[in-house]
């Protein structure tokens, strides 16, 4: 029988409280995110703040049992052309933001497994007397501005086609390219990836193999928008891989690290993405993790960058479709007066853009005068 989902009122306010959770949580960490702060100690800061307010959240026993609850997603820093899942270990080389660095911060929380996840950018130091400009001002307008068209229009009755190409009409008005095959999924009760699923920037590999899909009343989804200033292609780099996700493979593994590892994950993560970092012991964990991967165990959640000297940006948030309109329940504040770009997209155009019925408008149109 499948679990009950927003449209249960008790269910929608697990929703939301996931959702004030992890928008709590972003909240403080955007306010520590400066020049000198070091990366690992705001993904310690971040897991350590969304394991203290869910401790404070639903405490009762429901039928003589605790509600499950925890992160959703461990707390990842990743600056610059670092594209997603930078969450370093304590055994790894120091990591420090500079003034300047265009940082994106990514986490998320489950109360009784209904997700809540955020993602947020920012440029270290921009602000309103003092605003980010050129490349840096477009990828993070682009991201935002595509995020949150795809969460108007992520509706009962429409098609992810739809939200492809907005996403790309929004891309191209700052000449800017969304990360190639990043996935907006609806998401499940302990589910935080499942079979529907928005596609951006499809490569034709994807196109040939991705599900469209219509979306229908009283589904979830985190939409999750990925943009770079180059070209939108991520690739694996340097940097130790430290997120992983059980899968529903099984096999009697034979090392006792990794028989050690999978036990605790087991226990502790309800089937959640989860840093090495909050395992009992990081090094086993370590030591552990290669064999889980290698049978298919666990899923790694790799470090990706793009071309060296290019800016990422990412906008994630948890979207109800409920019948009275379309419910954010995870989101921050957005500085618009902090970036100064050449180019804007307004929602006129962007309408315009995607009806060819609509005459189309002047290829400069589309520029701050």
């Amino acid at each position: 029988m499948d679990a009950p989902g927003p449209e249960n009122p008790e269910v929608l306010a697990k929703y939301e409280k996931a959702g004030e959770i992890a928008s709590s949580v972003m909240r403080s960490l955007l306010a520590q995110c400066s020049a000198g702060a070091k990366v690992l100690d705001l993904c310690e800061k971040g897991d350590a703040m969304l394991t203290k307010e869910l401790g404070s959240v639903y405490t009762g026993k429901v039928d003589g049992k605790n509600v499950p609850k925890g992160i959703s997603f461990p707390t990842c820093v990743s600056v610059n052309n670092c594209v997603c899942h930078n969450s370093p270990l304590k055994s790894d080389k120091e990591q420090v933001i500079a003034s300047g660095d265009v940082v994106k911060i990514d986490l998320g929380v489950h109360i009784d497994g209904y997700i809540g996840v955020c993602a947020h950018t920012v440029v270290v130091g921009a602000a309103n007397a003092k605003p980010a400009k050129g490349r840096k001002a477009d990828v993070v307008l682009a991201a935002y501005k595509a995020a949150h068209a795809a969460a108007r229009m992520v509706k009962p009755g429409a098609k992810s086609q739809d939200i492809t190409r907005a996403i790309a009409v929004v891309a191209d008005a700052f000449k800017c390219k969304p990360i190639a095959d990043m996935l907006s999924f609806q998401t499940h009760r302990f589910q935080l990836n499942t079979d529907k699923a928005i596609i951006q920037n499809p490569t034709e590999g994807s196109l040939k193999s991705h599900k469209e899909c219509v979306f229908e009343e009283n589904e979830v989804y985190a939409i999750d928008v990925l943009m770079s200033s180059g070209e939108g292609k991520a690739r694996l780099g340097d940097a130790r891989t430290t997120v992983f996700k059980q899968t529903d493979e099984r096999y009697h593994l034979r090392g006792k690290h990794a028989r050690n590892l999978f036990s605790e994950v087991r226990r502790k993560f309800h089937r959640m993405p989860f840093s090495l970092r909050s395992c009992e012991s990081e090094i086993r964990a370590r030591m552990g993790a290669k064999e889980c991967v290698e049978h298919n165990l666990l899923e790694p959640y790799h470090v990706l960058f793009e071309r060296a000297g290019e800016y990422v940006a990412q906008f994630r948030m948890t979207v109800l479709l409920l019948p009275g309109g379309n419910k954010i329940v995870s989101k921050v504040d957005f500085d618009a007066t902090a970036f100064d770009s050449e180019y804007d997209m307004h929602e006129d155009a962007l309408l315009k853009a995607l009806d060819p019925n609509e005459p189309a408008e002047p290829e400069d149109s589309q520029d701050k005068k």
